[in-house]
């Protein structure tokens, strides 16, 4: 359970039958704004229309550096904060010690991976633009 950038309460669970790529993210963190600069977008396009939410969870800053962030780097999905990082419960429960950390999560909320793949290693790969990785093995 965290809150969103407009305060609401966010529980995993509301996600139930959806795939769920987690990314959890800081706003001082290099490698991470890189992902989210040059693949976010794209990785988020390959799967609109389709039953995945895309979840960033930003461990590193305070409410209004956060919130600068996301209006800076255009984040798109659902957005939440797990103030304290290492101390922060959700961290915790999802061993979150360095970031970036991704997740996929399945529909029937079971953790496929805790190690996921990088935006930039999800995107298309082969002559036929057929995605081969962990993500597109739970949505398609």
């Amino acid at each position: 359970t965290l809150k969103d950038d407009k305060g609401n309460t966010v529980h995993l669970s509301d996600f139930r039958g959806k795939v769920i790529y987690m990314n959890w993210w800081g706003v001082n963190c290099g490698p991470c704004l890189y992902e989210i600069k040059n693949h976010e977008a794209k990785l988020h396009q390959q799967f609109k229309g389709m039953d995945v939410v895309f979840i960033n969870v930003c461990v590193d800053s305070e409410e209004k550096e956060w919130k600068a962030a996301l209006k800076k780097y255009k984040l798109d999905g659902l957005n939440l904060t797990a103030p304290g990082w290492v101390d922060n419960p959700a961290c915790q429960a999802y061993n979150v010690n360095g970031i970036p950390h991704y997740v996929i999560i399945d529909e029937k909320g079971t953790i496929v991976s805790n190690k996921a793949p990088r935006p930039s290693e999800l995107e298309y790969q082969g002559e036929n633009n057929e995605l081969k990785n962990a993500l597109d093995k739970k949505t398609l």
